[in-house]
């Protein structure tokens, strides 16, 4: 009987101390990324040595694979739980419920951190092969959602495209939850639903592809000598994480030594904030460009949108992540970029604004609104990667109009 006291008290603190191990890894890949956290700093957080911590788990990369799957974990209980609801407006409108409740209990701190996904990529073979083939069948457990007799005729493509979409305001709840006071998460879940699934637009509002954003998607590209060193960083970052974005990485990707890579940027922290800078900018000329044209501005809205994404699918393209912010080097460039971000935000409510004065958009919250065309927009640069098929010439009716006409707008 002791040898089985002494066995279970044991197993308790090993699950405890393991417990305690992702949590502090969780928040510590969220704020550092995994590249950049190292396993004794995670198990300084708990008091553990390094010799001490490979007793739980011997490498980072294992720490890395243990925290994704626990938040896979976390997350298909959340899906699992909405499908049993019989539309899919109640399974998106409680699987949102959901999330907001989820990052509101973690900000509370009565319930464990999860990880972000956005590094999954940064993970070394073996470990990342496993978690993107666990985070695949998460996504097309996702994508049952979507799969009731109303949807039976959609295209696959159509499908996936909107499966991408519901993802990419999903993961993009965690700041959102933030901004808010824990009284409002109601009107949160109530209104972020609604502009997901039912749009912006008014009754009287058509989907248009004029092709309008062709005219000033050209003003968008980089004419300058380090464009390209930009787009290349950015890709890293997007995937690695700022540690990840290193020297040697971004001159591999350009096919130069780190002798040439310095013989064009000087310091790479500066290309790092000239990433955020130039994404923040491209943001900001869709919507000054279309100012000045005199199409309605639903028209101009529409695209905006269509334009953005055009640009996300292109050479031209990526968009930093919004995510990303914790890769600029330092405290205050963080705050300018999370500012610069704010304003950017500010600028397309103000078209919805003007749009909705104009009966083109529907009584919304604009901010929230902008918040969730941006949050789909900067997701666009991983469509392909859900979307085989998806490209600059169909992304518009693709997944540019569920954005604006919402998740269960029609399919042609």
């Amino acid at each position: 009987m002791l040898i089985t006291t002494e066995s279970s008290t044991t197993t308790k603190r090993y699950k405890e101390k393991r417990e305690a191990l992702l949590s502090a890894a969780s928040n510590l890949f969220n704020e550092k990324g995994v590249i950049g956290t190292t396993l004794s700093e995670v198990g300084a957080t708990v008091g553990l040595i390094k010799n001490s911590l490979t007793y739980y788990f011997r490498r980072k990369e294992d720490l890395a694979e243990a925290c994704f799957e626990r938040a896979i974990d976390v997350y298909d209980g959340l899906i699992a739980g909405a499908a049993n609801q019989l539309t899919i407006r109640e399974r998106v409108t409680e699987l949102i419920r959901a999330y907001v409740g989820l990052h509101a209990a973690i900000s509370q701190g009565v319930h464990s951190p999860v990880v972000m996904f956005h590094e999954i990529r940064a993970l070394p073979e073996p470990q990342r092969t496993h978690v993107l083939g666990r985070y695949t069948a998460m996504y097309r457990r996702l994508r049952g959602i979507f799969q009731t007799p109303e949807t039976s005729g959609w295209p696959r493509e159509q499908l996936n495209a909107r499966t991408f979409l519901l993802m990419s305001y999903l993961n993009g709840i965690r700041p959102l939850v933030a901004g808010y006071e824990p009284e409002d998460h109601p009107r949160l879940i109530k209104t972020f639903s609604d502009i997901a699934l039912n749009g912006i637009h008014s009754t009287e509002s058509k989907w248009t592809s004029n092709g309008l954003e062709l005219d000033w998607l050209t003003q968008l590209k980089d004419l300058g000598s380090s464009s390209q060193f930009l787009r290349a960083a950015t890709e890293l970052i997007n995937e690695q994480g700022y540690a990840g974005a290193s020297v040697n990485r971004i001159a591999e990707k350009l096919h130069l030594t780190k002798g040439g890579f310095y013989y064009y940027i000087e310091n790479r922290d500066d290309l790092i904030t000239q990433c955020f800078e130039r994404s923040i900018s491209t943001i900001r000329k869709a919507v000054t460009v279309t100012e000045s044209y005199q199409e309605p501005e639903w028209d101009r809205l529409c695209s905006i949108v269509r334009g953005l994404i055009r640009f996300q699918l292109s050479e031209e393209g990526p968009l930093l992540r919004s995510t990303a912010n914790s890769a600029l080097p330092e405290p205050d460039h963080r705050v300018r970029a999370n500012q610069a971000l704010g304003r950017v935000n500010e600028r397309i409510s103000g078209v919805i604004l003007s749009a909705l004065s104009a009966g083109s958009v529907r009584i919304v919250d604009s901010s929230l609104a902008a918040r969730t065309i941006l949050i789909g927009v900067i997701a666009a640069a991983e469509l392909r990667r859900w979307v085989k098929s998806a490209d600059e010439e169909n992304s518009g009716n693709l997944y540019a109009r569920p954005i604006l006409q919402g998740l269960l707008c029609p399919t042609n």
